[in-house]
């Protein structure tokens, strides 16, 4: 008998053994799998990687590693891009800490290449570990982690995050989140339920936050669930549904105080793990959150045409299986875990209400949608974990799987391997490499030197990305416009603005209403931003610049032209022309914009009010609530004073000095208002001065005391109070692992529940009650941003479609829910406004129509819709027969826009009416 029982003991110890040679086996082929796709040569090779998004990330880590660790910090001010910004305190530090550690010890170059294929990487092997963790058996876990392969190859998106053609473009932190959050998912439903694991589960948590904000918005939600699941257990159908408890049969009947004594200890759990977390994110979070007035909103909501663009084919198989597992009959599921499953189904559930919620709180909604499409493949695995007693032999049926999804996989197209090949071959290996040196060497000066402005086209691809002038401080040395991070300053849409006065094509992240190739504007928004330099593609632009004598052309090849600015002092630190008004109105930063959009009063800078302490009132004597009502204040010309302080000083003018944490600037014009073209930032502290005053547009002012000033990037309060938090976080980390802290909650949360009236409440009465209300407001929110999602494109698709089928005054009612109060910052506005107009003359209501038309040009005369509106007041008056009159407009809509394609119609119908005449 003992003979026996040892024999079945080595016989399942040698079966576990050849399981566990198989999964190592499998785990190592789909490793090398994935890396056969992604050029391990090219990985290696001493060259910058680019493509798409991807194509922008180098300077940063080379800032990092050269500029800001030698200085003792993580976060910190790059002059380079969007006229200075804080790089790392809107974006994710850790892949790029890894990636500059990394650089240490190989070339950096490598280093971040490796660093973007580590979630590609990570997210099978991580799988594996958390299916582990979820206690399914052999063959689960690694079957699910081939089944991964699915989500990282499949191709029906490229940008949301998590697959490989994403990560490719420039979403490797976000594949680096998905990875460490997959693992967390499993450490979490092992450690909460074996009341363990604190500090490890929160060190995960962090991890995910600080590589990705939208990944651990959902991962910092997970251990919620296990304060609500069972609340529908049978405990409360006993209580509450005697008539359901009788048809369910329970096999097992959990006393009321097993429950409670269980949701007590979960609750301690998720408040520690929650805090501990919070601790260890401090130095970044607090600071995130203090700050985020000081960042450009960046609310994209992505239009889906059709259900096909929601739901990749390759993922549709998984989404059909995962609800083949939900109906599963309880027979089948026998001897299975129902939570896990219900685990990952609250998973989906969070994922799809964060994403129709994304609304409410201004965040890109399709972030959220990957991680339901890898939901559905792992509820699918846990079909097979449901199956897996049928599954015979089990190592066969794991081969078939790896060679059928992998068969799938040569099948798909080619871009993953052509995408990585474009990557990773880097800037050096594209044909036009020289052709960028040239351009990089002719612009070769210091970060303090004036900026470089460049036209925004598609036509820079062929360098390796579009996005390649972004990193002109990393390959010239000089200050450029727009960079990679939009969210990260205050002057993001104010550069946006200005970089399409002087460009054809217009290429933002969130299609505002921006301005036309305007290079009469131009000419003031170049010294404010203290350019003296332009790279020029498109030749109508070129043939502009050279007819402005402020413009000469000093460099030309092939294509490509750089126009120098004469216009421009070349300082960075200045005088303004007029006294500072102050602004006393609302939302300030939205005005200041307008402002910007306004070239006649550029001259007349504006200061919030709210930044204004009492005792500085002396420094300033005009105060307005109307950007509109500014030119009154245009006779406060500090010309007088400037002479004048000259004559008493004993030099004339201001001298500067620019380094990436200081500005320094002498000075003989004291008392009176400096304005230095950077974007403020409240970590901007001054010597020689008072304090910092934000100044319209996006800049810093200050009213020097002393002839010497001193800018210098230092920390806040909020700054100070976060590094605390993350100190004390690690403290308690190290502690407890020590086991200093040994019989502390930190390392073990056991509870030894008494039984208490007010418990006995929350268990029963308050926790079904805050879930029913937690219900109730997901149900509202979801509707209202359900229907206000998108609303000025779904206004406009629905008003077109009205119009489009003749019915115009369900069109004109429709488009008139955006017109009226033009609320919306966005070209789907005007837009709107032209079907509008057009709806009107095609019902005969020309007086309308051309009120309409006209409202255009008089709300966005900036804007590229200016001579398309004069255009169709000259097609209306064309119908009236008034001649003059259309000839008037037709003049006009020639005269606004020479970049316009209805310049050119409106030409044509000059010429008409000439022969008519």
């Amino acid at each position: 008998m003992l003979t026996t029982t040892n024999h079945a003991v080595n016989e399942t110890n040698l079966t576990k053994r050849k399981y566990i040679i198989c999964d190592v086996i499998i785990l190592i082929l789909l490793e090398a799998f994935i890396l056969s796709y992604l050029h391990p040569s090219l990985l290696i090779k001493d060259t910058i990687i680019t493509g798409g998004d991807t194509a922008s990330y180098f300077h940063p880590l080379k800032y990092l590693k050269e500029t800001l660790l030698p200085s003792g910090r993580l976060v910190g001010w790059d002059h380079g891009n969007f006229a200075g910004y804080p790089l790392f305190q809107f974006y994710f530090v850790v892949p790029f800490l890894f990636a500059a550690i990394l650089g240490y010890f190989i070339k950096i170059t490598v280093a971040l290449k490796i660093v973007t294929i580590l979630g590609i990487l990570m997210l099978p092997l991580f799988t594996y570990f958390s299916f582990r963790k979820l206690n399914y058996c052999f063959p689960v876990p690694v079957i699910t982690a081939i089944l991964t392969l699915v989500f990282l190859f499949q191709e029906g998106y490229t940008i949301w995050g998590g697959n490989i053609l994403s990560t490719l473009a420039g979403e490797f932190c976000y594949s680096i989140s998905l990875s460490v959050f997959v693992l967390y998912l499993g450490h979490l439903y092992r450690g909460i339920n074996d009341d363990k694991g604190i500090v490890k589960n929160a060190f995960l948590l962090a991890l995910c936050g600080l590589c990705h904000s939208f990944v651990f918005i959902i991962a910092g939600m997970l251990s919620f669930f296990f304060l609500f699941s069972g609340i529908t257990s049978n405990l409360y159908l006993r209580k509450f549904l005697p008539l359901t408890n009788s048809l369910s049969r329970p096999t097992h009947i959990e006393t009321e105080k097993d429950g409670r004594d269980k949701f007590i200890r979960k609750l301690k759990y998720v408040i520690k793990l929650n805090l501990l977390t919070f601790l260890l994110l401090g130095f970044w979070i607090i600071p995130f959150i203090t700050k985020l007035n000081h960042t450009t909103s960046y609310y994209s909501i992505w239009q889906f045409h059709s259900w096909k663009e929601l739901l990749s084919f390759s993922l549709l198989p998984f989404l059909i299986l995962s609800i083949i597992r939900i109906t599963l009959p309880r027979k089948v599921l026998k001897g299975n875990d129902k939570g896990r499953c219900t685990y990952l189904l609250y998973i989906c559930f969070i994922s799809i209400m964060l994403y129709c919620n994304a609304h409410l709180y201004q965040a890109p909604d399709i972030r959220f949608l990957p991680i339901f499409y890898l939901m559905t493949i792992f509820i699918t695995a846990d079909l097979m974990g449901c199956l897996v007693r049928y599954i015979r032999p089990r190592i066969v049926f794991t081969i078939m799987v790896l060679f059928g999804i992998t068969f799938w996989i040569f099948n798909q197209g080619g871009r993953v391997e052509n995408w990585a090949k474009w990557n990773y071959e880097g800037y050096e290996s594209k044909v036009t490499w020289k052709t960028f040196e040239k351009i990089n060497s002719f612009l070769k000066g210091e970060i303090s030197d004036p900026r470089v402005a460049y036209e925004k086209t598609h036509a820079y691809k062929s360098f390796g990305s579009d996005r390649i002038f972004e990193s002109l401080p990393l390959f010239s040395g000089r200050q450029t416009l727009e960079g990679i991070h939009f969210a990260s300053s205050i002057s993001s849409k104010h550069i946006v603005f200005l970089q399409t006065e002087l460009s054809k094509d217009i290429l933002a992240p969130i299609l505002y209403v921006f301005s036309k190739v305007n290079i009469d504007a131009l000419d003031k928004h170049l010294k404010m931003f203290n350019i003296n330099h332009l790279l020029i593609v498109t030749e109508k632009i070129k043939n502009s610049l050279r007819k402005n004598t402020n413009f000469k052309e000093v460099f030309k090849l092939n294509k490509y032209s750089i126009f120098e600015f004469r216009g421009n002092t070349g300082n960075y630190v200045e005088i303004p022309k007029y006294l500072p008004v102050v602004f006393t109105g609302k939302d300030w930063r939205k005005q200041f914009y307008e402002w910007f959009k306004i070239p006649e009063t550029l001259d007349v800078p504006l200061v919030p009010s709210s930044y204004i302490k009492s005792n500085d009132l002396k420094d300033f004597k005009s105060f307005s609530d109307n950007i509109h009502d500014i030119k009154r204040f245009m006779n406060d010309n500090l010309l007088l004073l400037r002479n004048k302080a000259k004559e008493t000083s004993n030099f004339n003018k201001i001298t500067e000095t620019i380094t990436p944490f200081e500005i320094k600037f002498v000075t003989p014009f004291k008392g009176m208002p400096h304005i230095i073209k950077v974007s403020y930032f409240p970590n901007w502290k001054v010597s020689g001065a008072d304090r910092v005053y934000p100044v319209s547009p996006c800049f810093m002012l200050v009213i020097p005391n002393q002839n010497e000033v001193m800018l210098t990037y230092g920390r806040t309060p909020a700054d100070i109070v976060g590094i605390i938090l993350t100190l004390t976080g690690l403290i308690i980390c190290v502690a407890a692992l020590c086991g200093v802290w040994n019989n502390t909650v930190w390392t073990k949360s056991s509870v030894n529940a008494q039984s208490c009236k007010f418990w006995d409440f929350v268990y029963m009465v308050l926790r079904p009650c805050i879930l029913i209300a937690a219900i109730i407001i997901l149900a509202i929110s979801t509707t209202y941003c359900l229907i206000y999602r998108n609303f000025p494109i779904k206004i406009y698709l629905k008003g077109t479609d009205f119009y489009d089928s003749g019915k115009y005054e369900d069109a004109i009612r429709t488009f008139q829910k955006i017109t009226r109060d033009k609320k919306y910052d966005i070209v789907d506005v005007v837009l709107s406004m032209l079907f509008e107009a057009r709806s009107y003359t095609h019902m005969n209501k020309y007086d309308d129509a051309i009120k309409t038309f006209q409202d255009i040009i008089n709300t966005y005369p900036y804007s590229r819709y200016v001579a398309e509106a004069y255009y169709e007041i000259g097609l209306i008056y064309v119908k009236r027969d008034d001649i003059e009159l259309a000839r008037t407009a037709f003049k006009k809509a020639v005269e606004a826009d020479e970049f316009s394609i209805y310049t050119k119609h409106a030409k044509n119908k000059l010429a008409e009416l000439k022969k008519d005449s």
